[in-house]
C-alpha cells in the first residue's frame, strides 16, 4: 500500500507544481521612510530593483503607500531627481518569466495631486507603469494629467500605450479622463477611493488588454457622472498583441517639463505627488501536452494497482 500512496504523493506533487502561479506583489506596508529598493516582494519571483526611492509611508491603519513626489504628509522624492526630468525605476526578474498562459499586472493608486498651483500645471505629468518583454518593448498604463489648467485635482486620464516590438490595435494614446472628488488621501475610514488600473494578456498567443476600475468618488471629466461602483470596469481602448515573456516591470514618473514634483527645498509642504498602493505581477502555467500524458499515467497507474490489491 505504502508504494500506491508515494505514487499517489507524486502524482499530487507534480499536478500542485504545474498549477503554481508565478507572483511579484509590492504591498509597500514597510513602515515609513524605507527606499523602493528595499521593499518588501511578497510574491514567488525574485528580483531587484535598479535604484532606490521613492519611500514608503504608513498612516494610522492605513495601508502603506510609495510616496512620489510631495503628498501633505510625506516627502518621497526618487532621490532629489523628480524636479529635473522623468525618472524609471524598473524592477528586473532574475529569471524572465518566458512560459505561461494568463497573465496580469495590477497598479493600485490611492491619491493623486497633478496640476499643484504652486510649481505649476503642465499637460504630460503623472505616472507610467511598463509589462516589459525588454528594454523598450513593453505594454504601458499611465495615469497623466490632460491639462495645463492649474487646480490640484484637476482632471487626469487612464490611458494605455504599447512600445517597442510589443504593438497595438491603435498608434495614439487613448483612454478616459478622471475628475477625481476626494483626491487627497483619505481618513483611515473614508481610504476608499483606489483607482485601479490594469493590463491582462496571454503570453502564448502574446494578446493583452487593458482596463480602468475608478474606485468611488470619480467622475469621468466628459459627463461629470460620479462612477462609485468599485466592482465595475472599464475597458481602454488600446490592445495589442507581441508580448510573449516578461522580463521587467518599470515605474516611470513623468516630468515633461521639470520642476513638475516639488524639489528637494520644497519642504513638506503639499505638492503634486501620486500614492501608490500596490503593484502586482500574476502569471498562471500552462502544462505540456506531455505533462497531461504523464498526470494520465499516474492516474492509470494508480487504478490499476488498487483494482489489483482488490
Amino acid at each position: 500500500m505504502k508504494y500506491y500512496l508515494i505514487t499517489l504523493f507524486c502524482s499530487l506533487f507534480v499536478f500542485t507544481n504545474l498549477n503554481a502561479v508565478s507572483t511579484v506583489t509590492f504591498n509597500f506596508d514597510d513602515g515609513n521612510g524605507v527606499n523602493l529598493n528595499a521593499t518588501s516582494n511578497s510574491g514567488t519571483e525574485t528580483g531587484s530593483w535598479n535604484f532606490g526611492g521613492a519611500s514608503t509611508n504608513t498612516r494610522g491603519s492605513n495601508s502603506g503607500h510609495l510616496n512620489i513626489g510631495y503628498t501633505q504628509y510625506y516627502k518621497g522624492l526618487f532621490n532629489g531627481q523628480l524636479d529635473t526630468g522623468t525618472v524609471t525605476r524598473r524592477y528586473t526578474l532574475d529569471d524572465a518569466i518566458i512560459d505561461g498562459g494568463e497573465w496580469t499586472f495590477t497598479a493600485v493608486i490611492d491619491a493623486w495631486a497633478l496640476n499643484h498651483t504652486v510649481d505649476g500645471a503642465s499637460a504630460g505629468r503623472g505616472i507610467q507603469f511598463l509589462v516589459e518583454e525588454s528594454v523598450g518593448n513593453n505594454a504601458k498604463l499611465s495615469l497623466i494629467s490632460q491639462t495645463t489648467n492649474e487646480g490640484a485635482s484637476y482632471f487626469a486620464q487612464a490611458r494605455s500605450e504599447s512600445g517597442g516590438g510589443v504593438s497595438s490595435t491603435y498608434a495614439g494614446k487613448t483612454g478616459m479622463n478622471i475628475n477625481r472628488n476626494g483626491y487627497l488621501t483619505g481618513a483611515d475610514t473614508a481610504d476608499n477611493g483606489d483607482l485601479t488600473l490594469q493590463i491582462n494578456g496571454n503570453l502564448n498567443t502574446g494578446a493583452w488588454t487593458s482596463r480602468v476600475n475608478y474606485g468611488v468618488n470619480v467622475s469621468q471629466n466628459a459627463n461629470n457622472q460620479y462612477l462609485d461602483d468599485s466592482s465595475v470596469w472599464y475597458d481602454l481602448t488600446t490592445d495589442g498583441t507581441g508580448l510573449t515573456s516578461i522580463s521587467s516591470i518599470s515605474i516611470a514618473a513623468l516630468n515633461p517639463l521639470g520642476d513638475a514634483w516639488g524639489s528637494v527645498n520644497t519642504g513638506g509642504n503639499g505638492r503634486n505627488f501620486i500614492n501608490l498602493d500596490h503593484i502586482g505581477l500574476s502569471v498562471s502555467p500552462v502544462p505540456e501536452p506531455s505533462t497531461y500524458a504523464l498526470l494520465a499515467g499516474f492516474a492509470a497507474f494508480l487504478f490499476v494497482a488498487i483494482k489489483r490489491r482488490k
